[in-house]
C-alpha cells in the first residue's frame, strides 16, 4: 500500500515539474542579440571554406578570433567532412544566449552543412571604445548646441533630420551612427567554436569504436611485456654462462642439502629429555698424545716448584706423571 502511495507521488511531482519552465538566465550585460547574430554570420562567411594560404595567415599572424575560427572551420571540413555550406538555421530555439566563465556571452547558431549541422559559438565581450566613441559624439552635439543656443536634439534634427535615421531616440541614434560611420559594435568577438553536431546513434558507435581501440592496444602491451618476461631466462645462455637448466637444478640439490643438515643437528624431542650430552670439542685434544704428555709435565712442575710435594694422584701415566684435573675452556 505503501508503494503505490509513493509511485503517485513521483508522477505527480515529474508531472508538476514537466510543467514548470526554467526561467531565462540574466545575462552579464545588456546585449543587443540581432547585431549579435548578424556578427556570427560575418564570422562564419569570412572563415570558411578559406584557402591554405589564408589559413596560415590567420594561425600565424592572427589574434585569438582569427586562429580560433580558421583552425575550427578547417578541422570541421577535414576531420568532420561536413561537406558544403547550405543555410542559417536561426529559427526559434536554434539561437542560444549564455554567460561565459570570463564575465563574457556566448552566442550559439546552427548552420546547415550537406553532411550533418554544424553549431558555432561566438564568444563576446563589452566594447569599451564603442561607449567611449559615443561620449565623443554626444560631447560634439552639446557644444554645437550650446554654440547656437538650442537644444541636441534640434542640432541633430538639423544635421540628420533626411538622413534616414530614427532620432526619436538619442542613444539608439547614437548606437547606429557609430556602428555605421565609424565600424564599431558594442560587442566585440573574440573566440569562436565550431562542433559539427552528431546523433546519439554516431556517438555511441564511436565511443565503442574508441573503447575497442583502448583495449587491444593495453592487452597488445600486456602480451608483449609477457613475451619479453619469457624471453629473460634465454639470457644466461645467450651470455656464455650457466645455462637456465643446470641453475634450477644446483638451487634444488642446495635445497636438499640443506634439509639433510638440519634434520642430522636437531635432536629429538625423547633424546634431549633423556641425557643431554656435552658438545665435542672442536679440536681432538684425546688423540694427541704428545700434547698431553707437555701439557702434563707442565702442570705437574707448576705444583712441585711451588709446594715441594705431590698431592693426590688422580690420574697416572706411564711416564710417570700427574694430572691432577682437566677443565674445558670455554
Amino acid at each position: 500500500m505503501k508503494k503505490r502511495y509513493l509511485l503517485l507521488f513521483v508522477l505527480a511531482l515529474m508531472t508538476l515539474l514537466s510543467g514548470c519552465s526554467m526561467p531565462e538566465e540574466e545575462l552579464n550585460y545588456d546585449i543587443d542579440k540581432d547585431t549579435a547574430v548578424i556578427i556570427v554570420k560575418s564570422i562564419v562567411d569570412t572563415y570558411d571554406n578559406i584557402s591554405d594560404k589564408e589559413l596560415d595567415y590567420y594561425v600565424t599572424d592572427g589574434d585569438d578570433l582569427d586562429k580560433s575560427a580558421a583552425s575550427g572551420f578547417r578541422a570541421a571540413q577535414t576531420t568532420d567532412h561536413v561537406g558544403a555550406f547550405v543555410s542559417y538555421d536561426t529559427t526559434d530555439g536554434k539561437v542560444e544566449f549564455k554567460n561565459g566563465a570570463r564575465g563574457n556571452i556566448l552566442c550559439s547558431i546552427i548552420c546547415q552543412y550537406e553532411n550533418r549541422p554544424v553549431k558555432v559559438t561566438v564568444s563576446f565581450v563589452e566594447n569599451k571604445g564603442f561607449e567611449y566613441q559615443k561620449a565623443v559624439i554626444r560631447k560634439q552635439f552639446e557644444q554645437a548646441a550650446a554654440m547656437n543656443g538650442v537644444e541636441v536634439k534640434d542640432v541633430i534634427e538639423y544635421y540628420f533630420g533626411g538622413s534616414g535615421y530614427d532620432l526619436s531616440d538619442e542613444d539608439a541614434f547614437l548606437t547606429r551612427y557609430v556602428m555605421e560611420q565609424y565600424q564599431m559594435f558594442p560587442i566585440t568577438p573574440d573566440e569562436c567554436e565550431v562542433s559539427p553536431v552528431y546523433s546519439k546513434g554516431e556517438l555511441i558507435k564511436k565511443a565503442g569504436i574508441n573503447t575497442a581501440i583502448g583495449m587491444g592496444v593495453v592487452f597488445s602491451v600486456l602480451i608483449f611485456i609477457a613475451f619479453i618476461i619469457y624471453l629473460l631466462r634465454f639470457v644466461p645462455v645467450l651470455l656464455g654462462t650457466e645455462k637456465a637448466s643446470e641453475k634450477v637444478e644446483k638451487k634444488k640439490a642446495k635445497k636438499a642439502d640443506s634439509k639433510t643438515v638440519a634434520k642430522k643437528e636437531t635432536p629429538s624431542a625423547s633424546q634431549s629429555k633423556v641425557e643431554k650430552k656435552p658438545a665435542a670439542a672442536d679440536d681432538n685434544l684425546v688423540n694427541d698424545s704428545q700434547l698431553v704428555a707437555v701439557i702434563t709435565a707442565a702442570i705437574n712442575a707448576y705444583i712441585d716448584s711451588t709446594s715441594g710435594t705431590r698431592g693426590p694422584v688422580m690420574t697416572d701415566s706411564k711416564d710417570k706423571l700427574v694430572v691432577r684435573s682437566i677443565r674445558r675452556v670455554r
